[in-house]
């Protein structure tokens, strides 16, 4: 059984609406879950496997005794493009964020988010721009009109864009530094998150 907070409805709900899509996740996403044969619960009281919140948690969850598991609107997404209950510790954006309320942590930086799918690349953005950060689409070095000078590029993989980003000396990280700096509430050494290159 899933059970969605509030907070996630209203998330989802303005995603739809953000891309041009009409109604609320109880007409979209829980009419998929059903359709998935899956149980949505909307009683509170009801124990469930899925708890379904927003990307991040600020100490404002539930009782455990009420739910199984706790996962964010990405989750869900994910396992209904591919048609099954995916595990949930196969990507960091399955399950909310523990974050400190009002922080600031990414505070005059300036990331491109790149190589990542569309939704991927959004959940990241907002969480950019959530903690205090400037979400920009070119790579610049300086400031000029309303571009910035670019601090950061975080990288899905080695694409077109993330090695310019290389050639050009910016600092790019895996997206995990992202997470990580949300959680410690600090922005960490960069050197820690690296986007490796994978092998073929």
């Amino acid at each position: 059984m899933w059970r969605v907070t509030p907070v996630a409805e209203a998330q989802t709900s303005k995603e739809i609406r953000s891309a041009g899509g009409v109604g609320l996740i109880s007409d979209i996403l829980i009419s998929n879950l059903r359709s998935s044969c899956a149980i949505v619960s909307s009683n509170d009281a009801s124990y469930v496997h899925y708890l379904v919140c927003d990307h991040i948690e600020c100490g404002d969850l539930p009782p455990k005794e009420s739910y199984d598991q706790v996962v964010t609107v990405f989750f869900v997404k994910s396992c209904l493009l591919n048609n099954r209950i995916l595990k949930i510790s196969s990507h960091p954006l399955y399950r909310p964020i523990p974050a400190v309320e009002g922080s600031q942590v990414f505070l005059n930086t300036v990331i491109v988010v790149s190589c990542f799918i569309e939704y991927e690349r959004l959940v990241l953005s907002e969480l950019i721009k959530r903690f205090g950060g400037r979400v920009q689409e070119s790579l610049t070095k300086r400031s000029k009109g309303e571009l910035v000078a670019v601090t950061h590029v975080v990288g899905g993989s080695e694409g077109e864009r993330v090695l310019e980003a290389r050639r050009q000396k910016f600092k790019v990280v895996d997206p995990s530094w992202i997470i990580e700096s949300i959680i410690n509430d600090k922005l960490l050494k960069e050197e820690l998150f690296p986007l490796r290159v994978r092998q073929s």
